[in-house]
C-alpha cells in the first residue's frame, strides 16, 4: 500500500476510533481487570455520551454483550496456550496489560496513530502508578490492518514461536473488499509465523436480522454507531454462513465457529430487570466467535 493511500485510509478510519471510548465505558462496568483504571485515566464517559446521546439510559443491556465478547476471546487465547499475541485495533482494551503480567507472554498493542498515542500514555500512567515504569513484553505499534508492511514490521517484536492474531470489533466496520485485504494480510502473517486468528467480528445478514428483531434497543444502537462512524454494518456483513466459509476458504483458511455463551459464564447482569436478562441470554446464544487457521 502506498503512503498516499495509507494516509487517506487512516483519515477515513479515524471516525471509528472514538468508539473505543464508547466500549471502554461499558467495559468499566464489568469485573475485567484494569477496565475501571483505563476509564478513569481518559474521559470515556464524555465520548460515550457524545455517541449515545438520548439512548444513554437504555444501553446498560449491552454491558454483558461487550463483556462476553472480551472474555470469549480470552478463553480461546488460553485454549491455544498462546504466548505471542498481536491485537489489531486494540483501542482501549486492557488485554495487553492483563496478559503481560505473565513475563512469558509477548503482546503487541496496535491501532491508528491518534489512538495508539493516547493508549501509550494511558499504559504509562497506569504502570507508573504501580511502580512499574515499563513492561518489556508489552509493545505499542501504529498499525492499520490494511497495511501489510505495518503488520510485518510490528510482528518483528516477537522473538519466536507461533502467534495469535486477534481483533475485537474491527471487521464489522470494513467493507467486504476491505475485509478481503485484511484477511489476505493476516494469511501472509500466519504463513510466516504460524498460529491462529481469533475474532468475534464475523457477522452475517441473516443472523444480524435475528438479533435486531429480537430487541429494539439493539436495532437503535447499531443505527447509532453506523451513523456516528459512517459505516453500514448490514451492508458490510456476509450474506450467510456459506458466504463466510467460501470467503475464508477461498483465501486459504479453515474456519471454525464457537458460541460465546459456552465459553464464558461469569457475566455482569447487575441492575437489569429479569426480562432483559432473559433476552440478553438469548442474544448471547446467537453470538459467535471464530478461530481461523491456514489450511
Amino acid at each position: 500500500m502506498g503512503q498516499e493511500h495509507t494516509t487517506e485510509a487512516t483519515s477515513s478510519y479515524d471516525r471509528i476510533s472514538p468508539t473505543a471510548k464508547y466500549v471502554a465505558h461499558l467495559r468499566a462496568m464489568t469485573d475485567i481487570p484494569y477496565s475501571k483504571e483505563i476509564a478513569s485515566v481518559c474521559n470515556v464517559e464524555e465520548a460515550f455520551l457524545n455517541i449515545a446521546g438520548e439512548q444513554t439510559a437504555k444501553l446498560a443491556w449491552s454491558v454483558p454483550l461487550v463483556e462476553a465478547r472480551y472474555k470469549s476471546v480470552n478463553s480461546l487465547i488460553d485454549s491455544y496456550n498462546l504466548k505471542n499475541v498481536f491485537e489489531l485495533a486494540s483501542g482501549l482494551s486492557p488485554r495487553g496489560l492483563v496478559m503481560t503480567e505473565d513475563p512469558r507472554i509477548s503482546f503487541i498493542e496496535s491501532d491508528l496513530p491518534g489512538l495508539m498515542g493516547e493508549k501509550e500514555k494511558i499504559l504509562q500512567k497506569i504502570l507508573s502508578g504501580r511502580g512499574v515504569p515499563k513492561r518489556p513484553n508489552l509493545h505499542c505499534c501504529i498499525v492499520n490492518a490494511l497495511n501489510r508492511e505495518q503488520l510485518f514490521s510490528a510482528a518483528e517484536h516477537f522473538s519466536g514461536g507461533s502467534i495469535g492474531v486477534i481483533c475485537e470489533a474491527l471487521l464489522n466496520y470494513f467493507t467486504l473488499q476491505e475485509k478481503q485485504r485484511v484477511a489476505e494480510n493476516i494469511f501472509a502473517l500466519l504463513s510466516r509465523y504460524g498460529g491462529v486468528w481469533i475474532t468475534p467480528d464475523i457477522s452475517t445478514k441473516d443472523r444480524r436480522q435475528e438479533v435486531v428483531h429480537m430487541d429494539e434497543a439493539t436495532k437503535k444502537t447499531l443505527a447509532l454507531l453506523a451513523g456516528f462512524t459512517g459505516r453500514d454494518f448490514a451492508k458490510n456483513s456476509f450474506d450467510d454462513i456459506h458466504h463466510v466459509k467460501s470467503f475464508f476458504e477461498g483465501i486459504g483458511f479453515t474456519i471454525e465457529k464457537h458460541v460465546q455463551s459456552e465459553l464464558v459464564h461469569d457475566l455482569c447482569f447487575s441492575g437489569l430487570p429479569p426480562e432483559q436478562v432473559t433476552k440478553i441470554k438469548k442474544m448471547l446464544q446467537l453470538a459467535r466467535i471464530w478461530t481461523i487457521k491456514i489450511r
